[in-house]
């Protein structure tokens, strides 16, 4: 009131009409919704795929011909109160109609497509409002000629890097499956135990080996163009992280970055590991 230029802008407020209005991080949420657009690089010019004052769609992928693109997107009546019904949907890149891909109901992230682009790949979990069951590895044919396939089902792990304690929140980046080349194995983040590691399971035997046991928080990921070396973020109680690289034939790494050099000008103390028995005596 004792402002005279704030008085002319008059009352300031904003009116939602949605339910999804805020995010931690973010602050109050446009009314925009997110698109798919693509972009010619050489001249700029823009074309939007996907349109509609309701829908969102994320985690656009392009289809290894270039022909199409992988999308999430929640189509229900409302999505903000149905968060879960997630869908995996295609859409011809010069634009067109979409397609969705059968797969079972509930949440879904970060879709990959098979080298072929036969199959994708995608983390999620089945149901509606079960959050606080596992994360898994789903496989599912782009044509709709099998059921999707849980390829973690067997194993009480979440596919996930996010673990909650102090290691930095850098590290905390949940990177897409990763196939490799001759579409046999997936290479995905597990969360267990207070720390994050990297693992590949076999696709058509479900048999799964761990890469990086130490005790810690792995990131980013990826593989080089060979698929003989693999290049990782990863973080610890003591570091708050670097970038790691691994021989995948002797299963090796060594250390490639050296940020952070003021953690050898300080004593950050020791850090104890200390396991509590459970109601039913499980650690």
């Amino acid at each position: 009131d004792e402002d005279e230029v704030k008085k002319e802008l008059g009352v300031v407020y904003r009116h939602y009409d949605r339910i999804h209005y805020k995010l931690d991080g973010a602050g109050f949420l446009p009314k925009e919704r997110w698109h798919i657009w693509t972009i010619d690089v050489p001249s700029g010019e823009t074309n939007q795929l996907t349109d509609g004052p309701v829908y969102d769609e994320a985690f656009p992928v392009w289809s290894p011909d270039g022909e199409s693109i992988l999308f999430l997107s929640n189509r229900s009546e409302n999505p903000d109160m149905d968060y879960d019904l997630v869908d995996l949907h295609t859409i011809p890149s010069e634009g067109g109609e979409m397609r969705k891909i059968q797969a079972p109901e509930g949440i879904k992230y970060n879709p990959s497509f098979s080298p072929g682009g036969e199959w994708v790949a995608y983390i999620g979990r089945e149901g509606r409002g079960d959050w606080w069951r596992n994360v898994e590895l789903w496989v599912v044919p782009l044509d709709g000629s099998e059921a999707a396939r849980n390829l973690t089902a067997d194993y009480d792990f979440n596919v996930s890097p996010d673990v909650i304690n102090d290691m930095n929140a850098g590290a905390i980046t949940v990177t897409s499956p990763v196939w490799s080349s001759d579409e046999s194995t997936l290479y995905f983040q597990v969360a267990r135990h207070g720390g994050s590691t990297l693992r590949m399971i076999n696709i058509a035997t479900k048999t799964i080996e761990t890469l990086t046991a130490d005790q810690g928080t792995v990131g980013s990921f990826g593989l080089d163009k060979d698929q003989t070396r693999l290049a990782y973020f990863f973080a610890t109680m003591k570091d708050p992280g670097q970038i790691m690289l691994m021989d995948l034939t002797s299963k090796e790494s060594h250390q490639l970055s050296g940020f952070n050099t003021w953690l050898k000008e300080v004593d950050l103390g020791e850090v104890d590991e200390v396991w509590i028995k459970g109601r039913d005596d499980n650690d």
